[in-house]
């Protein structure tokens, strides 16, 4: 059931490149709201599922169940949880030292 799991965590992201084309095909502009808020969709749809492929990742045998089968469900939870934030705490902490710096960096002389 894990290796099910992880296969849909690895197929649920779009693809953003295809969806910003057909935005563009049908007129919309790079700098209108709706091509913003689709993109940012795209790579946070795609940023949580490369957290939830890896963070599950961890946990398989390699024989498709639990690496630990003396973990219970609610360890599981748990330990994913606490992966899942971490890992997302950390990329947001690393956008926004990089957004700073690019921000120093570009704009102010």
């Amino acid at each position: 059931a894990l290796d099910s799991t992880i296969f849909g965590a690895l197929i649920s992201s779009i693809d953003p490149v295809a969806t910003l084309s057909v935005l563009s095909s049908v007129g919309i502009r790079e700098s209108e709201a709706i091509y913003v808020l689709v993109f940012g969709e795209s790579l946070l749809n795609d940023g949580v599922a490369i957290v939830l492929f890896k963070t599950l990742l961890d946990h398989l045998d390699g024989q498709g169940g639990f690496a630990n089968e003396n973990e219970t469900i609610a360890d599981f939870v748990a330990t994913v949880a606490t992966k899942f934030v971490i890992v997302s705490l950390g990329s947001i902490a690393i956008g926004l030292v990089t957004g700073v710096a690019c921000t120093f960096y570009f704009w102010i002389p």
